[in-house]
């Protein structure tokens, strides 16, 4: 897709949600610890006090290990949570993938808003973003809600570090763009770093 006209968002999702249907489990475990390994050696991480992931969907990049290397870690782990109205999102801490996740809106994995607490937005050192394509200049396309897009955009700290991950095929020339889209500080695909 490097250097194509697509420009039209539902085309590039429909091509990308493909290209991820067709990876094996065993290429989206590889690919995926390729990525966390690059991510948990920098020091962005290591600094980090609390890390706001997301749980993987559907041939996502695979966050499960990452999220349980991180709670192990004594690192505060927060994950989305869709309001009931479903227009937007919060950070809850959790401190299980076992016990502290039930299925959601859309089938995705959510903390249990009795188990879990909630995170101000200040207080997230680190945010692991999903999506379904990004581009060079760290602008992300995700699947048409405009979660990320508030959330990011909702009085995240300056010094809060947005990192898109992906694999490396989901990352095109250029996104279209608009106003309210909020570019990333980094992005991680198994080949290479863009920051």
């Amino acid at each position: 897709m490097e250097g194509s006209e697509i420009k039209d968002k539902n085309e590039i999702r429909k091509m990308m949600k493909l290209m991820r249907c067709n990876l094996t489990r065993q290429q989206v475990e590889e690919k995926s610890g390729i990525i966390f390994n690059k991510i948990m050696t920098d020091s962005i991480y290591i600094n980090a006090d609390t890390v706001m992931a997301y749980v993987d969907f559907n041939n996502e990049v695979s966050t499960r290990e990452f999220i349980q290397n991180a709670i192990k870690e004594g690192k505060k782990v927060a994950l989305p949570l869709i309001s009931p109205d479903r227009s937007h999102i919060s950070a809850r801490i959790i401190s299980s993938l076992e016990t502290d996740l039930v299925p959601g809106v859309f089938g995705i994995l959510e903390p249990i808003p009795e188990k879990t607490k909630p995170v101000p937005v200040d207080n997230i050192d680190l945010i692991i973003v999903p999506g379904l394509a990004f581009d060079v200049k760290k602008y992300r396309l995700g699947y048409g809600k405009g979660y990320y897009d508030h959330f990011l955009a909702s009085g995240l700290r300056h010094k809060c570090a947005r990192i898109g991950v992906a694999y490396d095929f989901q990352v095109v020339e250029e996104l279209p763009v608009e106003s309210h889209d909020v570019p990333l500080d980094m992005i991680f695909t198994e080949l290479r770093n863009i920051v």
